[in-house]
């Protein structure tokens, strides 16, 4: 596994951080900016790059072998602040307390110290051509890493003496673009992209040059870019006065300027054997005490840093694991939290927002318990901890929860064993921290706009009473379907034999009753009005006023174990499921905004589940019709009724629409004679001529059934496995459920996971892009469409 060692340049980073940073004091007074934004600096290092070693470097007071050289050297610089003085002996301090090993010697830099440690733990070695098709620079740094093979050194620091050292990806600098937190970092591709040479030919580069910072003189007449061009010209220093008699300009530009130059290149060129006795590597690693490092911070005031050091939960460690359980204990951490090892809990994505209030991080790799056992048995509802014992492990919980190992083991297990390594591992787990970023962004929502909203539809629901107590010849409850029952098919003696019965025998007063109700009386429009706009206003416009943030936005949560198939769906509130045929869809769609200068951007798939079951069929029309960009219900509607194309119409098309989608769901004569309206013999007949249509797509149906039979369960092609116990049940019904949901499973699951792995590499490319990132925020998935709000400048790039 690649090991990281970060080698710190202390007095270029405590200088930053005391000019970046508001004046700060500890309790007694004393001046502290500096330490504070050094802390941070380590906290963030140690927190997002997990280093495994660590060396702070630090300057002397002494004069150095430069200043012996060079009287000039740093000569223009300004006296240390007063109030920075003491700082930089407190800085020794905090890597004390940070369990950080420091190195300095007299008469050298930090940076001499750097470039001897790095020197320490490489060695000479190839170096592969440049990416993206760049030729190698002459006199490239080849350097490869022996001890560590795969060590990775990071050189932190604010300024840049130190890319001299950087060798492809292996040794890189880091150094900051504004203030103590924007970093960037100088690879040797980087290097060649600023400055058009390699590393190594820096030396040179600052010898013509000169180095202001440093008071180093350059060479008159010669800039940055007329050094690169000597450089890439005549290779090195050395060279290029070698060149001077052949090459009048060229005398003419450098003259007697040699001396100057060597001069400046000895001063420029970093130390790589300073006489220090460096220990081993293993010398370096960080040895961190929490309770020691907060007792310091709050004697410094640093009330921020704490908090991001504060933790409520508690970690158990066995093996390659560490146990999440609920505590209000502090965590070790170093240990915990910024460990490679596996992070196995309940509940793990809400407590990474927690941790994330806290400024604290849950890093990666994860197994979410409650996840895992979802993927085992998809059908059991409730992933709580007490009932997934009680289910899965058949004992309860113990108070302590010192026996999660136990349900570790089991799961781990039996995910391997059922194949879902993949699913667990590549698809739930990256999605924790992806839908925890969501539900933190939130949406935005107009109050204003759901207020004028809920009154229009409070006065409209007034109205439509009084016209349905009207028609009803007295008042009564609209919303009791008992009472709604006795008016429709008692009092106004309805025919009761046009709607179904309900489980108890009554006739049913459903929606879908009522619409067959429709024509039959005057009431029926106005009950119908009446229950869609109750419905926007209880379930939609009210709750979600409630539900309003202090930010103004909406901030839904996603549950991954919520369906059988594997989709995502959401609650606290509901956003997967806002109207659009109401209504009142548009104004309460409307309502929902972007923040001044974005806007809204959505993507989605385009009728997924219909691609996968043509995918899965391999049926040659329905696969054509796809490959030709064809409308597949229209094309589906002229096969069936065998019309051209030309011919079909709107409500022949919705008659194909529905019974393609019906299909994925198992959708039999009945269902589909209801929801299309046809009769039950039109309904078999169109069912029956589409199979003769679409063949494959029968087959494949009775072939998945066939296979879920034999084994008890039906997968999809990522793997995501479904049991199906129903379909040996002597209940002609389970069997029946059982049978659709074989059909569905590996198309809706496979379309979850679509979706879901779309997410990840969306999450990845922002990540990639700095700029995107704070230009776009994923904030809803909605089945086969996610939800951006993107920055309008940024639209067509994103």
């Amino acid at each position: 596994m690649k090991k990281t060692l970060f080698l710190i340049d202390v007095h270029s980073l405590i200088h930053r951080s005391f000019h970046a940073l508001p004046p700060l004091t500890t309790p007694e007074g004393e001046p502290i900016q500096a330490v504070y934004g050094l802390a941070s600096i380590l906290l963030k290092i140690l927190r997002e790059d997990k280093p495994d070693y660590l060396v702070a470097c630090f300057d002397r007071p002494e004069p150095t072998f430069r200043k012996e050289e060079y009287v000039e050297y740093k000569a223009q610089r300004p006296e240390t602040p007063d109030s920075l003085v003491p700082q930089l002996f407190l800085a020794r301090e905090l890597f004390s307390n940070f369990g950080i090993k420091t190195l300095e010697a007299a008469g050298f830099e930090a940076d001499d110290l750097i470039a001897t440690l790095t020197e320490k733990f490489s060695a000479k070695g190839e170096t592969p051509p440049l990416r993206g098709g760049k030729s190698e620079p002459r006199n490239s740094t080849k350097l490869s890493l022996r001890g560590e093979p795969d060590l990775k050194i990071v050189i932190l620091t604010g300024d840049l003496d130190t890319l001299q050292l950087v060798s492809q990806d292996k040794i890189v600098v880091r150094t900051f673009r504004k203030g103590v937190s924007d970093t960037f970092t100088y690879d040797e591709n980087a290097v060649h992209d600023r400055y058009g040479l390699s590393p190594s030919e820096l030396i040179d580069y600052k010898a013509l040059v000169g180095d202001p910072s440093d008071n180093i003189k350059g060479i008159s007449g010669i800039g940055p870019k007329r050094a690169s061009e000597l450089l890439n010209k005549f290779g090195t220093l050395e060279n290029i006065y070698k060149n001077l008699a052949s090459d009048e300009k060229l005398k003419r530009m450098l003259g007697n300027s040699q001396k100057q130059a060597e001069l400046a290149k000895k001063l420029v060129t970093l130390k790589r054997d300073v006489p220090i006795a460096v220990p081993e590597l293993s010398r370096f690693a960080i040895n961190f005490d929490k309770k020691k490092l907060l007792s310091y911070f709050q004697k410094l005031g640093f009330e921020t840093l704490v908090k991001r050091l504060e933790v409520d939960v508690q970690g158990r460690i066995f093996d390659d694991a560490i146990f999440i359980v609920e505590s209000l204990g502090l965590t070790p951490f170093s240990e915990d939290f910024l460990s490679v090892k596996t992070k196995v809990g309940f509940s793990l994505k809400p407590l990474i927002k927690k941790l994330w209030a806290l400024r604290q991080d849950l890093n990666p790799p994860y197994f979410d318990l409650g996840v895992a056992f979802w993927l085992l048995d998809p059908d059991f509802k409730n992933y709580e901890p007490r009932a997934v014992f009680r289910k899965f492990l058949g004992k309860d919980l113990s108070e302590d929860h010192s026996d999660l190992k136990e349900a570790y083991s089991l799961a781990s297990k039996k995910i391997k064993e059922f194949g879902l390594e993949k699913v667990l591992q590549d698809i739930e787990m990256p999605l924790l921290r992806i839908l925890a970023e969501a539900e933190n962004s939130g949406i935005a929502v107009d109050l204003e706009k759901l207020k004028d909203l809920e009154t229009r539809i409070h006065d409209k629901l007034n109205s439509l009473t009084q016209d349905i107590y009207r028609e009803a010849g007295e008042e009564f409850n609209i919303n009791s379907p008992k009472q709604l029952q006795t008016i429709l098919f008692e009092k106004l003696k309805i025919n009761p034999y046009l709607v179904s019965r309900t489980a108890r025998g009554s006739r049913s007063t459903n929606a879908q009753s009522l619409v067959a109700l429709r024509g039959t009386h005057q009431i029926i429009p106005h009950i119908l009005e009446y229950r869609e706009s109750f419905k926007i206003q209880s379930t939609y416009v009210q709750p979600l006023q409630r539900s309003l943030g202090k930010d103004g936005r909406l901030h839904t949560e996603f549950i991954q174990t919520g369906t059988a198939t594997g989709r995502l769906s959401s609650q606290s509130p509901n956003l997967q499921n806002i109207p659009q045929e109401s209504i009142w869809a548009k104004d309460l769609r409307s309502a929902f905004i972007a923040p001044d200068s974005f806007s809204f951007l959505a993507f989605d798939y385009s009728q997924l589940e219909l691609r996968i079951l043509a995918a899965l069929s391999e049926d040659p029309k329905m696969v054509k019709a796809f490959e030709e960009g064809q409308d597949i219900h229209q094309i589906t509607a002229s096969k069936v009724l065998k019309i051209p194309l030309s011919k079909v119409t709107a409500e022949e098309r919705r008659l194909a629409k529905t019974l393609n989608f019906g299909l994925i769901y198992g959708m039999g004569i009945s269902a589909f004679a209801k929801t299309s309206g046809l009769d039950r013999n039109q309904a078999q007949e169109f069912i029956n001529t589409y199979f003769e249509e679409f063949p494959r797509i029968r087959d494949w149906q009775e072939k998945t059934k066939s296979e879920a039979r034999t084994l008890g369960y039906v997968q999809t092609l990522t793997g995501r496995r479904r049991l199906l116990l129903g379909l040996s049940s002597s209940s002609p019904q389970l069997v029946s459920e059982a049978e659709r949901a074989a059909i569905n499973q590996p198309i809706q699951g496979f379309g979850a996971d679509i979706l879901k792995m779309a997410m990840i590499k969306v999450k990845e490319t922002l990540q990639w892009a700095e700029v995107w990132s704070k230009a776009v925020k994923m904030i809803l998935s909605i089945h086969d469409e996610l939800l951006f709000e993107v920055r309008d400048d940024m639209i067509k790039k994103i």
